[in-house]
Formats: C-alpha cells, structure tokens, sequence
C-alpha cells in the first residue's frame, strides 16, 4: 500500500491547524456540563504516524462484505501497535489480534503528507511505509 487517505473523527481544521475539543469539569455550577476549548492536535504535515487497519471478522461481517475501515495512529510511533493480548508486544506490520470480531492489522510507521477537508471532514493522506523492513 502506497500512500493512504483516511478521514479523522472529531476533529476540525482550524487556521490550518488540526485541533480538538476537550472538556475539563470542576466543581463550579455555573458550568455543570464543563467547559470545552479546542487544542491543537498531532496531525500536522510531517508527523510520524501508525496506519491501522480494523475489520469486522463475525460471521454477519463476512456475509455482508465488511470492508477494512483505517485510523491513524500518532501516539505509538516509536514502538509500533501494540497485540490484543499482550500490549507490551508491539509490531509495525502485520496482525496485531481480534477482539470482539474486529481484526486489527499494523500498516507501517508513515508520514503525513496532506490535510484536507472535504464536506466538513478532514481527511489525512499519509506516504509510503517509511521502514517495510522492520517487523
């Protein structure tokens, strides 16, 4: 796989930067619900990222054609997706384990080379595998 476009949830591009909503709560009741502000995020051209890939393995999922959904991952990159059973075993290829009928599959450590956003969603495309060789 060259290069992959995929579109991140909850966030937004603001000013040219990818940001998201975090709320913080304290015990003040003029704000029961809390308050939300938007932070920058890790997305930015030239950040180091995972590519993970899940698919639902059930048998309804296999009936159906479940396709490979993708989600990136920025906090891992420098000791790859961790396994299902053990996560202190982590891998940048290949099979990282099934829970609950969603197989989890490691891309390789890429880089992110476009942000885009189409119909209000941002859309990250990232390079080629930087290491194919490492396991």
């Amino acid at each position: 796989m060259r290069q992959k476009t995929v579109t991140v949830e909850d966030v937004a591009l603001r000013n040219g930067v990818v940001e998201y909503i975090k709320t913080e709560y304290t015990d003040d009741d003029k704000y029961p619900h809390g308050i939300s502000k938007w932070l920058p995020s890790r997305i930015r051209i030239g950040a180091l990222c995972l590519l993970i890939g899940r698919k639902d393995v059930s048998p309804n999922g296999i009936r159906d054609g479940a396709t490979e959904k993708f989600s990136l991952d920025f906090r891992n990159t420098d000791r790859g997706v961790p396994g299902n059973t053990n996560s202190n075993i982590c891998r940048y290829h290949g099979w990282r384990g099934t829970t609950g009928d969603i197989s989890k599959m490691a891309y390789g450590l890429r880089k992110v080379i476009r942000i885009a956003t189409v119909r209000g969603e941002v859309h990250v495309t990232v390079g080629r595998d930087i290491h194919p060789d490492w396991e």
